[in-house]
């Protein structure tokens, strides 16, 4: 029998915040020039939505700052970290300085499965 949404949903959330500080440290080191500190990173189950806001570090793009974070956490769901939840792919929210981006789960899964471009990514997610 398949678990609810609601079961899945916290399933999710318990498994992202074990992980969170070991992703946070992921982001940091995988951009060390994009990144300088994570500032927020959370769950939001009312979305569901992972929450990232980042401080930008020595970059002179923003956009691709967090199109290289973006690109990290695409790792996320390409792992198919969050496989045994399929119907709570969270959506993703980006801050990076003065740049926002807000991607639906659908668009997250589609750059995971390497069907989408970063104009896609542009186009798509940028506020």
């Amino acid at each position: 029998m398949k678990p609810s949404v609601d079961a899945q949903l916290a399933a999710f959330a318990q498994a992202f915040g074990s992980f969170r500080d070991g992703l946070a440290d992921a982001i940091k080191k995988e951009n060390p020039v994009s990144v300088a500190s994570v500032d927020r990173f959370e769950f939001d189950l009312e979305g569901p939505t992972v929450v990232l806001s980042v401080t930008s570090g020595y970059i002179t793009a923003q956009q691709d700052g967090a199109w290289a974070v973006t690109k990290t956490m695409q790792q996320l769901w390409e792992a198919r970290t969050i496989a045994d939840v399929p119907d709570v792919i969270p959506h993703f929210r980006l801050t990076l300085g003065a740049v926002r981006y807000e991607c639906s789960k659908e668009f997250m899964m589609r750059l995971a499965s390497h069907r989408a471009s970063r104009e896609d990514w542009e186009a798509a997610c940028r506020v």
